[in-house]
């Protein structure tokens, strides 16, 4: 029997426990009430054997006792009865009706209040009501209880009908999905930025008077007299929309703060900017508290690189990515009902949230899962990153952690990264280190029915880069403006990249990975949407390997030709050659198009891939035609684009 969480502790034994039927399945629907077979029970003395037991996680405990005959599920509250009817249910899918549970105890409880994902739904995507109430029943069933909604202006904010545009969130759907998540034991926290990263609000024209530099819409001027009554505004319309006990306005990589002449005068005055963004927050926070709501602020522009020099996002100081100005000393003045989300995503330092903890803050640290060809992803893997983030919240006392999100761009997908989710629930609830091959089939086990082992090795393959992660080469795929710049020379780089060990090895080994995931696919028996995507990185990054093999074969078809200038036919021959690989491109990049279309459609991923798909399939196609219209093989100016062409004798 195969759970996750890997329950605090249980006994168990094969064949001892009720028989499977129909009733027990249903009485672990959400909406379930007890029956005689399952029984609930408000007690919480077999906590006294368990003193590790936070007394905020009391709530969230539950006990297990399976007999021959029935179940008994023993908590103090609702949180607790829903997280033991979760440990069942995932007890239920693995054994048949007719078939027999276990019989014995489980008994459990998890180390951290607050355990999250965080989903960027801002950044080009298009909002989908159903998905995202799948992705709550998802966290549901692993104890995960705060989904965090990164919205930016990604929300038809009633106040602000100048932002609205197709695609949003509607507060009807806000509205639903809250009452939906609570039901499912999952707290929504909305966010909206009200500092920095305010560039689609900001680039209204209504709005650009509230510009810190008014020839950049990133960030708002905290002392321009209506800025604070502007964002109040948005966060109101969230707070109305979500009734949520929490409220996230960001603050995060505020680039300019200090700009404007007010703020400049203010900075002089106070010898930093500190003060400029704690009363900006604390204005916010003071507003919000009248609802009951505290507020959530990143914590980057808080630390100083120079205290924490083993962090990732430290700019509160004079290094780092922000206004470089002493931000830090925000925490002088800061109010100590702010809850600090400190997200360190490449490496982090746990005595930043001793620090803030030492501070008096309440603190929610988050990390990011974006291993795969991301410049800030974890520099030693999420499979050590996972476990010490999480162990240095609960060692430090924090209210939770969770892990994000972000820039979900072309084959990246929130519904790729439940392995990773999965290692974050199982860290956060039981606060051990785990192994990634015997967690990884454990995963496949307990949640999608996999018996063999595949999940690893499919994860391992995806995460294989292609070309060094300092690239960035998600935004260089496909690019409208420049087609191959996935292998040129990227800024600051005097040669273009190159695959190691080879385009031609990478190849094998991505297509080795859709050969595996298909094999997955035919075994899943449940939850097979966690697997619908994976395709999406593996064809991204062939498609990558093909423009690098194109390169190669042009290259070589043109060494060949010159080097038998009076044989007509080598020269067709290299022609074809070059065709042949041409083709296979296009034919990637055509189905690439075709998929991009269907993820928009299920999941909103953003619109804009299948237009730089299906730009990339005519301009392939142009690049044939040009081709096909010669007898032979014409010189490489006549056709070839720069990227692809040989290097001059």
């Amino acid at each position: 029997m195969q759970l996750l969480p890997r329950p605090q502790y249980s006994e168990l034994y094969a064949g001892k426990g009720p028989y499977v039927a129909a009733y027990l399945r249903r009485a672990t629907e959400n909406t379930c009430v007890p029956t005689a077979e399952l029984v609930r029970r408000v007690d919480d003395s077999w906590l006294a054997a368990y003193p590790n037991c936070p007394r905020d996680c009391r709530d969230q405990a539950y006990r297990i006792q399976l007999g021959p005959h029935g179940i008994v599920i023993s908590a103090t509250g609702e949180a607790g009865w829903r997280h033991g009817l979760a440990t069942l249910a995932q007890m239920l899918e693995q054994v048949p009706d007719g078939g027999r549970l276990p019989g014995g105890t489980i008994e459990d409880f998890p180390v951290l209040r607050w355990r999250g994902l965080q989903y960027d739904i801002a950044r080009g995507m298009t909002y989908r009501h159903e998905h995202l109430k799948q992705v709550v029943r998802d966290m549901a069933a692993m104890k995960l209880n705060l989904l965090h909604l990164y919205l930016e202006g990604r929300f038809a904010y009633p106040s602000h009908p100048e932002l609205h545009e197709p695609g949003l969130m509607t507060p009807e759907e806000a509205r639903d999905l809250t009452t939906f998540a609570r039901a499912h034991g999952v707290t929504l926290v909305p966010q909206v930025n009200c500092l920095g990263h305010m560039a689609n609000i900001l680039d209204r024209e209504e709005n650009a008077h509230l510009r810190e530099d008014a020839a950049d819409p990133y960030m708002v001027c905290p002392s321009h007299p209506e800025a604070l009554p502007f964002v109040l505004s948005l966060v109101d319309d969230l707070a109305e929309c979500f009734e949520t006990p929490f409220l996230h306005i960001g603050m995060d990589e505020v680039a300019k703060l200090g700009h404007c002449p007010a703020c400049r005068q203010r900075l002089a005055a106070d010898g930093h900017a500190g003060g400029l963004i704690a009363d900006h927050i604390n204005a916010i926070a003071a507003h919000l508290k009248d609802d009951g709501i505290r507020v959530m602020v990143w914590g980057d522009m808080l630390l100083d690189l120079a205290q924490f020099p083993g962090t990732h996002a430290a700019n509160g100081g004079v290094t780092g990515w922000g206004s470089r100005n002493g931000t830090a000393r925000a925490l002088d003045t800061l109010d100590r009902q702010v809850i600090v989300c400190d997200w360190q995503y490449a490496r982090f330092s746990p005595a930043e949230h001793r620090y803030l903890r030492n501070l008096g803050f309440d603190i929610l640290p988050a990390l990011d899962t974006d291993e795969r060809v991301c410049p800030w992803g974890p520099e030693r893997g999420l499979d050590e990153h996972i476990p010490a983030f999480f162990e240095s919240a609960r060692q430090s006392g924090a209210l939770g952690a969770y892990a994000c999100t972000w820039s979900l761009r072309l084959g990246e997908v929130f519904d790729n990264r439940w392995l990773d989710f999965a290692k974050a629930a199982e860290c956060a609830w039981t606060g051990r280190r785990l192994d990634p091959e015997s967690f990884a089939k454990r995963f496949g086990q307990a949640f999608l029915g996999l018996g063999d082992p595949l999940l690893r090795r499919i994860d391992q393959i995806i995460k294989t880069d292609v070309v060094p992660p300092a690239v960035h080469l998600l935004s260089r795929v496909m690019r409208l403006d420049a087609p191959w710049a996935a292998i040129e020379a990227p800024p600051g780089h005097a040669a273009p990249p190159e695959p190691k060990p080879s385009a031609a090895s990478l190849v094998a080994l991505k297509e080795e990975g859709l050969l595996w995931l298909n094999r997955a696919r035919e075994l899943a028996t449940r939850r097979q949407h966690w697997l619908a995507w994976q395709d999406l990185p593996l064809d991204v990054d062939l498609l990558v390997l093909r423009m690098f093999a194109l390169k190669g074969v042009v290259r070589t078809a043109y060494g060949y030709a010159n080097s038998r200038p009076d044989d007509p036919q080598v020269a067709i021959w290299s022609r074809d050659s070059i065709l042949t690989a041409l083709a296979g491109l296009i034919d990637l990049a055509d189905s690439l198009a075709t998929r991009f279309d269907a993820l928009h459609g299920r999941l909103g991923n953003d619109a804009g891939n299948l237009a730089k798909a299906l730009r990339f399939v005519e301009h392939l196609q142009e690049l044939r035609e040009s081709l096909l219209a010669t007898a032979a093989l014409p010189p490489p100016e006549a056709w070839c684009p720069p990227a692809l062409r040989p290097p001059l004798p």
